[in-house]
């Protein structure tokens, strides 16, 4: 049973992934389309900061789970929630506030960098969102739970289908990506509202205060400032030495914001004055 509902739950996340490019191919032009998959390769590249932690993290989940260790296993899972945040928050702000400039970096080329980037600043706040569910997913699985995931997804995609369907003629390529956009919030702000009262009683707010407000409140702010109150040079790798230096003041801020990494830095800080005492 268990097996069976990776399976469906697996396709189903394979078909709202595919479905706006297979909508898209149909609706609007070949150079059109080519901006949207150029948007959506580059905002795909944030899953490599997810799958690694969601990957380490689910192993100790099911154990805590198996083991019945309630206290531990709250813990745990939001101190991995809060780092895994620390990682995906500042690089998804980063790649939405200088989509253009980071396209131009990359390209070269100034038409395709300004017609791509309205696209990939939604792509990558949807895949943010996204991301930040990669945990309360671990945790489902580990409680053995994909009936969620499967009624969540099955709604997404009655939801997806008709958005993309009606927004890409009427708005573009830039339709899909509000779709994209829109869909994530839901699941974020919906789907993890009912899913940690039925799983985490009582500690639902706790997500949502560390784990998803404190960092996107504290990483929108440092994006915001940077993006119009610093100039960004026009050399394509000083733009680039640039981008990495603001993506790293991005993550400063959302790093001070996490209590998880708050306290990792004080005792960072504490071990670092004993050794400079005793030295």
């Amino acid at each position: 049973r268990f097996a069976g509902g990776m399976a469906l739950t697996t396709f189903l996340a394979l078909l709202l992934t595919q479905i706006d490019k297979l909508a898209l191919s149909n609706l609007v032009s070949l150079e059109e389309f080519g901006h949207y998959t150029l948007a959506a390769s580059v905002a795909s590249a944030l899953a490599l900061l997810v799958t690694p932690i969601s990957t380490a993290v689910y192993p100790r989940l099911t154990e805590l789970v198996t083991r019945t260790e309630h206290e531990t296993l709250v813990t745990t899972y939001h101190r991995a929630s809060q780092w895994l945040a620390a990682a995906i928050v500042p690089a998804g702000l980063a790649i939405a506030a200088f989509a253009e400039p980071l396209l131009l970096a990359w390209t070269g080329n100034a038409a395709i960098s300004q017609n791509t980037a309205p696209i990939l600043a939604l792509l990558a706040l949807g895949t943010m969102l996204n991301g930040m569910m990669y945990l309360p997913h671990m945790l489902q699985l580990a409680h053995g739970w994909t009936g969620f995931t499967i009624r969540v997804n099955m709604v997404a995609v009655l939801f997806i289908v008709p958005a993309v369907l009606w927004s890409v003629p009427r708005f573009g390529a830039t339709g899909a990506a509000w779709a994209w956009l829109v869909l994530n919030v839901g699941y974020v702000f919906i789907s993890m509202h009912f899913m940690h009262r039925l799983l985490l009683p009582g500690e639902k707010s706790r997500w949502y205060r560390d784990s998803v407000l404190w960092p996107l409140s504290a990483g929108s702010c440092a994006a915001l400032i940077l993006r119009y109150g610093v100039g960004l040079p026009h050399d394509r790798m000083a733009l680039s030495v640039a981008l990495m230096a603001f993506t790293l003041l991005i993550a400063s801020a959302v790093l001070l914001a996490i209590p998880a990494s708050r306290e990792f830095l004080r005792r960072l800080l504490i071990s670092f004055r004993e050794k400079l005492q005793h030295g």
